[in-house]
């Protein structure tokens, strides 16, 4: 013992943890960050049922060639890519982050079929009522390339009259199931597969399908039987008086119990050239003269386009309702004490010590569960 405190300097141990020191400052990383011109960012916020909210978020790369695919020591190509989303709030104050990594080995006949088609990065996000400030950031691990975006959007209190989310486009393809529930753009079990939104080419000549939602105040929907909403869809051009219109009655019956109503049409374009139109998106209650509106630009083009290459970022993070109490998701820390309030975003710790996040805290009941955590058996309630 005597000796190993003389010499201590020169011990193994010591000098592989100076070696160690060393090596972290000596370290270099890089990240190239290309500027908002080479990606788009498309937003929607919904209302997923009592007192349930998410924000769905579409991030395309514009330009196919702009992302590269690796190769590995035996020529198998693949992918790799850390997505990382954030809730800011309207001052700038992070709130919220989700990071998530998606590599996969692709075959030569999936690398032919993709290599022309841009990349888009779906997912989702719990939230709750508020201004927030989205941004998402993708980084090509192969190439150290980081697409960024950052959006404002607003989700809605639960308790307003008549309201409408944001409108997203979405492809001709045929929807797919989703029995969890927890895909991005993904309603009562449909999975709808979305091109983009504001400023997003689409085909000319094909019809323009239009979803967003409608909201009302929670009710029995049968009281509404026989109450109706018009929508307008309007579109035109600056400068050119010719507009296009097409019309829509709806039936209040057809909210849920939550006042949600996910509404989709297919508005024609043969009779439209190549160029930059404007929808506006107007619904109006006759009863009440109470109406809402939303506008959206896009972009008719000429020929065959290739559909984007989707990925998506799996929600990790749950919301639900345990004894009418709102769960609300956090980036979790290890060892922080539980310290939420009802009704808005909470930060607790865990109990196993382990980091990851996608775990849930119920307000009223203190009670931690977790998702997709390799040490998440056996939890005891929060202290």
């Amino acid at each position: 013992m005597l000796n190993k405190i003389r010499d201590y300097r020169n011990l193994p141990e010591n000098r592989d943890l100076l070696a160690r020191r060393r090596a972290l400052l000596e370290g270099v990383t890089h990240r190239v960050l290309l500027g908002q011109d080479f990606s788009d960012l498309s937003a929607m916020a919904t209302r997923d049922g009592a007192n349930q909210a998410s924000i769905h978020y579409l991030l395309r790369v514009l330009n196919p060639g702009d992302f590269v695919l690796g190769k590995d020591a035996s020529q198998r190509v693949y992918y790799s890519l850390s997505v990382e989303s954030q809730l800011l709030t309207a001052e700038g104050k992070v709130i919220y982050t989700d990071t998530q990594n998606l590599q996969e080995y692709l075959t030569s006949d999936q690398v032919d079929r993709l290599r022309p088609r841009s990349l888009a990065v779906a997912g989702r996000l719990p939230a709750i009522p508020g201004k927030y400030q989205l941004r998402v950031d993708i980084t090509n691990l192969v190439t150290k390339q980081s697409f960024a975006q950052t959006r404002g959007i607003l989700v809605p209190a639960f308790d307003h009259t008549l309201g409408m989310s944001q409108v997203v486009f979405a492809s001709l393809s045929t929807p797919q199931r989703d029995f969890a529930q927890n895909q991005p753009f993904s309603f009562s079990g449909v999975k709808i597969p979305v091109a983009g939104a504001d400023n997003v080419a689409l085909t000319g000549g094909d019809p323009v399908r239009v979803i967003y939602q409608l909201w009302e105040e929670p009710g029995s929907p049968v009281s509404l039987k026989g109450k109706n909403l018009q929508v307008s869809y309007l579109i035109g051009q600056l400068g050119v008086a010719t507009k296009k219109e097409q019309t829509q009655t709806v039936d209040r019956s057809g909210f849920d119990l939550q006042g949600n109503l996910l509404m989709g049409t297919d508005i024609p374009t043969t009779d439209l050239h190549p160029g930059n139109y404007r929808l506006v998106i107007h619904v109006t209650d006759p009863d009440t003269n109470e109406s809402t509106s939303q506008a959206i630009n896009f972009r008719l083009v000429g020929g065959d386009r290739q559909p984007p290459w989707n990925l998506i970022a799996t929600l990790l993070h749950q919301l639900g309702r345990f004894g009418g109490q709102l769960i609300s998701a956090w980036s979790m820390r290890p060892g922080t004490a539980a310290a939420s309030d009802r009704g808005r975003l909470s930060e607790a710790g865990c109990r196993c010590g382990y980091t990851r996040r996608g775990h849930v805290q119920c307000p009223g009941l203190g009670l931690q569960a977790h998702r997709r955590c390799n040490r998440g058996r056996g939890h005891r309630k929060a202290a």
